[in-house]
């Protein structure tokens, strides 16, 4: 079974929230994280919603950043897009 492809357009607490429930499921799973956020901006948000003093790229080595010009080039399985506004 091929890997399956997940994009996250939002990674505040919500989306973090499900990249973490998501993330502890790749291996069984075979999925692959992508997103199209800042590497060195966005710090990692815990269960409780505490800052985690560590940055979303070393937590989450797998997660695969990308540049908004490859957004329609790449194609995705699953699309999670959190906004709260």
């Amino acid at each position: 079974m091929a890997n399956t492809k997940v994009v996250f357009f939002g990674l505040g607490g919500a989306g973090q929230r499900h990249l973490r429930i998501l993330y502890s499921l790749k291996n069984k799973l075979k999925l692959n994280f992508f997103t199209f956020r800042m590497i060195n901006k966005v710090e990692a948000i815990k269960k409780n919603f505490s800052l985690d003093k560590k940055k979303l790229s070393v937590k989450y080595k797998d997660l695969i950043f990308l540049k908004k010009k490859k957004r329609e080039k790449k194609k995705k399985n699953i699309k999670i897009i959190k906004n709260n506004k």
